[in-house]
């Protein structure tokens, strides 16, 4: 099958992905991504298995691409993760989860600069704060890098 007959394929498999999505400039995106992934896959295979028609490899990605309607399902899943209010109800939860946390640095440094004033040491409220509130700074990012990795 020649590389003219391939790109037909991939182009009537991402017409019908068209079809199930919603018109909108996110879909246009997914479009482009949805073909470079596409390339990239059967790339990859008649790299790994030269002596197969490209042609059984390319269906081989389309299968694990998936079904058309399944791949618009999922994007109109997450256009509604972004919907506003799943964007209000985010930001709320972040805001309660830092007043969680700022409320147990508070109490921690507390706890802390009530037991070091007991033997008398150098340690005062303030400092304790600030190094209480760099320690969680700190491990916000790791968390944030960690799961961005992992995302990937």
């Amino acid at each position: 099958m020649s590389d003219l007959q391939i790109e037909e394929m991939i182009e009537q498999y991402l017409k019908s992905v068209r079809r199930a999505l919603p018109d909108s400039l996110d879909s246009i995106g997914l479009i482009d991504e949805l073909r470079e992934h596409i390339h990239e896959a059967l790339s990859e295979k008649v790299t790994e298995r030269p002596e197969e028609s490209p042609l059984s490899l390319l269906h081989e990605v389309l299968d694990e691409t998936g079904q058309p309607i399944e791949i618009a399902h999922a994007f109109e899943q997450s256009i509604a993760m972004r919907s506003p209010e799943n964007i209000y109800r985010r930001a709320l939860f972040a805001v309660l989860r830092l007043v969680v946390v700022v409320g147990f640095i508070l109490l921690v440094a507390w706890y802390i600069y009530g037991a070091s004033t007991n033997p008398p040491s150098g340690l005062d409220f303030p400092t304790v704060v600030v190094v209480l509130l760099i320690l969680t700074l700190f491990e916000y990012v790791l968390r944030s890098w960690q799961s961005r990795r992992t995302s990937e």
